[in-house]
C-alpha cells in the first residue's frame, strides 16, 4: 500500500469522523517518519501516534478500514476471492457503501449504484478479452514465485490498454500535423502490451 494519494481519496469514505486536521496528522507522520500512509494508520492504531482529541470511534472505523482491506488481500491471495466482481461485492458490503451513497446522492445513487454494476460487467469483459489473448507458454519467460491476483491482472491490463490508447492518441495528432486526411495508423508495440488488446492485424517479428 505505497499509493498515498490513492489511499487519501478513500480513507474517509464513507466517513471515518477523519477530517482533514485528523489526516494532516497522518500525512505529517509519514513525511516525519519516512513511511507509507498505510504504516502511519497501522502506527495510529497501535498507539504510536494519537489524534489531538481522543476519539475511540474514529479509531475503530480506520480499523475496520484496514481490516476490510487486509482481509480483501488475504482472500484473493488464497484464491476465496477469484475476480473483481468479487472484490467490489465484499467490499460494498463490509464498507456500506449503497447505503453511503444513498445517503449521500438520494435519488441520485441509483445511478452510481449502477455504475458499480457496469464496472462489474466490465472487469469480467476484460478477464475474457485476455484469456482470448493469451500468449502460449513456450518456456522463454521465467516464471513469477506468486500468481498475480485477479485484481493485480485487472488493474495490470487497464494499464496496459490505457497507455496503448494513449499513444494511438499522440501518433494521431502527430500524424494530423502533416495530414488532415490520414486515417490509417500502425500502432508499434511490444507483445506484452498487445496482450488482450483487439487488433484487427497483429504483425510479428
Amino acid at each position: 500500500m505505497k499509493d498515498t494519494a490513492a489511499l487519501l481519496r478513500i480513507i474517509n469514505v464513507p466517513g471515518r469522523r477523519l477530517g482533514k486536521e485528523r489526516i494532516a496528522v497522518l500525512v505529517k507522520d509519514t513525511e516525519t517518519k519516512s513511511r507509507s500512509l498505510w504504516e502511519s494508520i497501522q502506527a495510529l492504531l497501535v498507539g504510536e501516534i494519537r489524534f489531538a482529541s481522543n476519539d475511540k470511534a474514529a479509531e475503530n472505523a480506520l480499523a475496520s478500514f484496514v481490516r476490510t482491506i487486509t482481509t480483501t488481500r488475504k482472500k484473493l491471495a488464497s484464491t476465496e476471492i477469484i475476480n473483481v466482481g468479487e472484490v467490489i461485492d465484499y467490499i460494498r458490503e463490509n464498507v456500506n457503501y449503497d447505503e453511503y451513497l444513498r445517503k449521500k446522492f438520494g435519488p441520485e445513487a441509483d445511478e452510481r449504484i449502477a455504475n458499480l454494476e457496469e464496472l462489474k460487467i466490465f472487469s469480467v469483459e476484460v478477464d475474457l478479452l485476455t484469456e482470448e489473448n493469451n500468449l502460449p507458454d513456450i518456456g522463454i519467460v521465467e516464471a513469477k514465485e506468486e500468481e498475480e491476483t485477479a485484481l493485480e491482472r485487472f488493474l495490470g491490463n487497464i494499464a496496459l490498454m490505457t497507455d496503448v490508447r494513449d499513444a494511438g492518441k499522440d501518433k494521431i495528432a502527430s500524424v494530423s500535423h502533416y495530414s488532415q486526411r490520414a486515417k490509417v495508423q500502425i500502432t508499434i508495440s511490444t507483445i506484452h502490451a498487445a496482450k488482450g488488446l483487439k487488433y484487427f492485424k497483429l504483425l510479428t517479428r
